[in-house]
């Protein structure tokens, strides 16, 4: 047992907190019964004591349990059935895993950690849409991939809809977009591609003189040059 825990039991065991099934935490300090207990930013509900200049906090739900049930296994969490996290009733508790709770955070909108959300996330869905968006527009997954500093296997991930399943716009990988017209590039560029080429410059030259990717010059030589 944790010593914030053995601490809050030891109150209730002396009469100075009262906790109902109902998930109500009562102080009796002095004399007065009052009900106590505040709101986390994720929607707990807490209480909190000072004594010999020492914080105790604990939430509801597990002093609830703590209570009626005993004490909380190390791998086990206390989980709220109806989703309600401010329902701390102890017909609406239960022991399950944290990957019981997870999935059960996931089913009940309590958890959200889909696309963007997700802390492993990369990307913005306003990236993931512009990705998807630019790949129909002509633009080569290998230059894409180095926009990012991405693998290319990330891109055609993104592309065919196995990252991101949940956003529009996936592609069709079998079906190829048209590069023989490049949105991106104004008829001006193309010009100076040209006359730099004439001039003898490499890819690599003209690449850096007109600023987009050597990849795209050469994918213009071997298609209009």
């Amino acid at each position: 047992m944790k010593p914030n825990e053995k601490f809050f039991i030891d109150k209730v065991k002396a009469g100075k907190l009262i906790v109902t099934v109902d998930g109500d935490i009562f102080t009796n300090e002095n004399g007065d019964y009052r009900k106590i207990g505040y709101y986390t930013n994720t929607g707990y509900v807490r209480i909190e004591k000072s004594e010999n200049l020492k914080r105790y906090v604990i939430s509801v739900h597990r002093l609830v349990w703590l209570i009626f049930k005993g004490d909380i296994p190390e791998d086990l969490v206390i989980n709220h059935i109806d989703g309600n996290k401010k329902n701390n009733k102890l017909t609406n508790l239960e022991l399950v895993t944290n990957e019981e709770n997870y999935r059960h955070g996931i089913r009940t909108g309590l958890t959200n950690n889909v696309g963007e959300n997700n802390p492993m996330s990369k990307f913005t869905e306003n990236e993931i849409l512009e990705i998807r968006k630019t790949y129909t527009e002509g633009i080569d997954v290998k230059d894409i991939s180095l926009k990012y500093n991405v693998s290319r296997v990330t891109i055609y991930d993104i592309l065919k809809g196995n990252s991101y399943p949940h956003l529009p716009n996936k592609i069709d990988m079998m079906r190829k977009p048209d590069r023989k017209s490049n949105s991106k590039y104004t008829e001006d560029i193309l010009n100076n591609i040209k006359i730099l080429n004439n001039a003898g410059h490499s890819d690599y030259e003209i690449a850096k003189i007109v600023g987009i990717p050597r990849s795209t010059i050469q994918r213009y030589r071997k298609n209009h040059l």
